[in-house]
């Protein structure tokens, strides 16, 4: 069974509902797998608002709510999971997509703000429309059809990350930024 995880604060701008409209569109066409929504409530939506939506969609069988995860538990999550999804609409600079990456896995994401100068399409993850759940779909049930690639892209990614990304490239070019100034 083919594992995917939603990590962030429940917001409607981080595209949960996106999320669970593409777990609807998957669950309809047969495909096997779980996707785990892991984030804190917000002014928005609370864990139980999300999983009464869960509920009225018919999708407590593929789609598992725990609320927030910290820690030891953030890290067992994500070493449990195949792939990472985040649909979001309106981002910054999202660490949450970098602690995936960190971990191995595909990234299927939106290509906003930030977000491309992270992820390299079809070589360290897959961006899908904003808003468009048949998009996100679509690179779910190609992430499951394909494990073998999902698995590569995914390793290309934690690749990227720690070249790129890690807490070390980060001291390092502030310590060269701070003997240049």
């Amino acid at each position: 069974m083919y594992q995917f995880l939603f990590l962030s604060n429940l917001l409607v701008e981080k595209g949960i509902f996106v999320a669970l409209d593409a777990c609807e569109i998957l669950k309809c066409q047969g495909l096997n797998f779980i996707c785990h929504i892991v984030g804190d409530r917000s002014q928005e939506l609370s864990v139980d608002g999300v999983e009464n939506e869960v509920r009225e969609r018919n999708l407590s069988d593929v789609v598992r709510v725990h609320g927030p995860l910290y820690g030891a538990d953030k890290e067992s999550i994500l070493c449990q999971v195949d792939a990472f999804i985040f649909p979001s609409f309106n981002e910054c600079f999202p660490l949450v997509v970098l602690e995936a990456m960190k971990h191995g896995l595909p990234i299927i994401s939106t290509a906003v703000a930030a977000l491309p100068d992270i992820i390299e399409d079809k070589e360290t993850g897959f961006f899908v429309e904003a808003r468009n759940a048949e998009s996100l779909a679509q690179a779910m049930k190609n992430v499951i059809k394909s494990p073998e690639m999902a698995v590569a892209i995914g390793l290309r990614g934690k690749e990227r990350q720690q070249r790129f990304f890690s807490l070390v490239r980060f001291e390092e070019t502030l310590s060269q930024i701070l003997r240049e100034a």
